[in-house]
């Protein structure tokens, strides 16, 4: 995608201080939502070639990475239910369990795998934050997640390999 492009698809959304647009995503099979950071409503300087190549780095994500993906995403569920009580998980489910919350949140999440989770993950929106001038690809992944409602999940790529998880 060309610079001329991305300019004339892209709304600034004051409230939130980032300029979204909505572009199609091989990976993800859909339409995916776009921001990206910018405090002022000045797309010509703020959106430079560097972000031109930043999007494009994600547009072009290889399919490849879609197993890491639902890895992290299976390794953030599990650290999830296993630390968290929910509150809001029946009790006749803890009870079943003999009070292992552990297990009642397996049970009502319904994830048996990396599959399972990652059909659960509903990617929010892609996030280009970084404001350094560094020629890295960088972007954050931001899932709605049922098993963490209040935070979500945000994976940070860099270059094409996911660098942090949070």
């Amino acid at each position: 995608m060309t610079r001329d492009e991305f300019l004339e698809n892209l709304e600034h959304v004051e409230e939130f201080g980032v300029y979204q647009t909505s572009l199609y995503s091989k990976l993800f099979s859909r339409i995916v939502k776009i921001w990206i950071y910018s405090e002022k409503d000045d797309k010509e300087n703020d959106i430079t070639e560097l972000e031109v190549k930043r999007l494009n780095g994600f547009l072009k994500l290889d399919i490849s990475i879609e197993e890491k993906i639902k890895t992290e995403i299976w390794d953030h569920f599990n650290v999830c239910v296993s630390n968290i009580d929910y509150g809001f998980v029946p009790q006749v489910l803890v009870d079943n369990y003999g009070g292992n919350t552990e297990l009642a949140n397996r049970e009502y999440f319904q994830c048996l795998d990396s599959n399972d989770s990652f059909k659960k993950a509903e990617l929010d929106y892609v996030f280009f934050s970084d404001v350094s001038n560094k020629e890295d690809i960088i972007f954050q992944l931001i899932f709605k997640v049922p098993w963490e409602n209040e935070h979500g999940l945000t994976m940070t790529l860099i270059n094409g390999r996911i660098e942090f998880i949070d």
